[in-house]
């Protein structure tokens, strides 16, 4: 299972000819209350949304 709190997004550019850049756009932002059950917020019966 990926939480929020695994996910990450980067991108490398060459750009001149020179080497690999790599920028970060991820902004930062607090992380969600997880404590909460989404499948009784939300009505979910698919396992994937548990």
């Amino acid at each position: 299972m990926n939480r929020q709190s695994d996910a990450h997004a980067w991108v490398e550019a060459k750009i001149d000819g020179t080497n690999w850049q790599r920028y970060d756009p991820t902004k930062v932002v607090p992380l969600l209350d997880t404590s909460s059950n989404i499948s009784q917020e939300t009505g979910a019966t698919t396992p994937l949304l548990q």
